[in-house]
């Protein structure tokens, strides 16, 4: 019963088709294409929360290494001299 239950299913997918604009898409076309987007948009959300992840961490060393005051003692005794 399970198992042409699944059949029937699969047979739905290939031989049902929708009408867009006077074309037959087939299901199976339309189901292939929303799961390639939808690993397209994963992908680049992704990319870009690594992206994000990086800038925080940039800047996050930046506001640590002023706290401790390592710009102030790289002007003072690197740079000063020389102006």
């Amino acid at each position: 019963m399970i198992f042409q239950m699944f059949k029937s299913v699969w047979l739905f997918l290939l031989l049902v088709a929708m009408e867009f604009l006077s074309l037959s898409i087939p299901l199976w076309a339309i189901f292939l294409v929303v799961i390639i987007v939808l690993l397209l948009v994963w992908q680049f959300l992704r990319f870009t929360l690594r992206i994000l992840l990086f800038f925080f961490l940039f800047f996050a060393i930046l506001m640590v290494l002023d706290f401790i005051g390592v710009f102030g003692w790289i002007q003072q005794t690197l740079v000063s001299p020389f102006l």
